[in-house]
């Protein structure tokens, strides 16, 4: 399918053209012109606005295209879900993701963590950005249906009564609609990996009380209803239209000892990004703002920075970036220091000259902020409203 008649010049020559068929159709589906390969450079037909060319490759296709494609025909596209295992699913950037839905699978994992903590000398766990699903489209698994069902307390119409993928023709641009479950299925998704941290939680510090279990994620908090990993706190408001009462409460930041998120912007304040005219929400400040209050005093947040990022930069643009990461936040993690840590020795042993007390091994004091957040939220003390920067989809995924 093409929407651009050049890129069908160009790769006809490249595939089939003794065998290839082009219709072409308007942007109602219907059928204005049809030719066969060989000829659509000499013809020079032009694709509608809106329409696209639809070119088989095959005989046999080439030759249902031929016949049932006639000029004036209305063509209509049907589709229908495929349920494959993760392994199947192309294109993704995560290739294969456990079930969380699967009883052996929670066990599993609980004892291969609990067999850590049990057997070595460590100081914690940290969940690193995959707590969470591959994706919007997973998981549906049988086992994730029955679960969900037995959530609603109803069977459903499955997938569609939580979402349904299609396609607009004859563009081919994919589309979803959310079902009559939608919602509901946001918030069932995020209290299963809510719930098996909780589980996680315990295991390790029934063995260890002071090992502790941490979350890193990525700080633009919009992409994470499609993975189901709500990191903040399961008091946070803010506006956005997943974020209701029943989301609000898988919010897991409360069960961590901190919650890392990644600021990776090399814009270090909201002022120089004023000063070159870029988007304020672009900078490691008004991430690790925006973090800080997710977190809400549930944990600390520490905002992190991916060095790889300033292989074009100044060391005085590194300084302002751990300068702003630790300003609005409790701590600073640096991305691929193992990696490139010489090149930037100096600028870490400046920045950190002054020996500071890692907040998350005072356990006490965490206890004391989460105690004065509870009381005011007693009194009917109300939190200023977040301010919600226009941050960059996929920061820190």
């Amino acid at each position: 399918v093409y929407t651009d008649a050049a890129r069908v010049s160009a790769d006809i020559p490249k595939r089939n053209p003794q065998t290839a068929f082009v219709i072409v159709v308007d942007k109602a589906g219907t059928v204005v012109a049809q030719t066969l390969g060989t000829a659509w450079q000499s013809l020079s037909i032009a694709i509608p606005e809106g329409g696209a060319a639809l070119v088989s490759q095959s005989t046999g296709t080439s030759d249902t295209l031929r016949r049932f494609a006639a000029v004036g025909v209305r063509l209509s596209l049907q589709s229908s879900p495929i349920f494959v295992p993760i392994g199947q699913r192309p294109r993704r950037q995560v290739p294969l993701m456990t079930n969380p839905f699967r009883q052996d699978v929670r066990e599993r994992t609980l004892a291969i963590i609990s067999e850590v903590v049990r057997g070595y000398d460590i100081g914690g766990i940290i969940f690193d950005d995959r707590l969470r699903y591959a994706g919007l489209d997973g998981d549906f698994s049988p086992e994730a249906k029955s679960a969900f069902e037995a959530y609603l307390g109803k069977p459903v119409r499955w997938p569609d009564d939580v979402l349904r993928f299609g396609y607009q023709f004859p563009t081919m641009e994919r589309t979803m609609t959310p079902g009559q479950h939608y919602d509901a299925w946001l918030v069932f998704r995020a209290l299963a990996l809510r719930n098996f941290l909780a589980d996680t939680v315990r295991a390790v510090k029934s063995i260890k009380p002071n090992v502790t279990v941490a979350t890193y994620v990525g700080s633009w908090y919009p992409d994470y209803p499609d993975v189901g990993a709500n990191w903040a706190a399961d008091d946070f408001s803010a506006g956005f239209r997943f974020l209701n009462p029943s989301y609000q409460k898988t919010g897991w930041a409360g069960l961590t000892d901190f919650v890392v998120t990644g600021c990776y912007y090399t814009t270090a304040t909201i002022a120089d990004a004023v000063a070159r005219g870029e988007d304020i929400g672009a900078t490691v400040e008004a991430a690790g703002q925006f973090s800080n209050r997710a977190v809400n005093d549930a944990s600390w947040t520490y905002a992190g920075i991916q060095l790889a990022d300033f292989k074009t930069k100044t060391p005085d643009d590194l300084k302002r970036a751990l300068q702003a990461a630790g300003a609005t936040t409790q701590g600073i993690m640096v991305f691929d220091f193992s990696h490139d840590w010489e090149q930037w020795r100096p600028v870490f042993v400046e920045a950190f000259k002054t020996p500071a007390a890692v907040p998350h091994l005072a356990p006490d004091s965490l206890a004391d902020v989460r105690r004065q957040h509870a009381a005011k939220r007693a009194a009917g003390v109300i939190d200023p409203p977040a301010i919600l920067y226009r941050g960059k989809s996929g920061t820190g995924f």
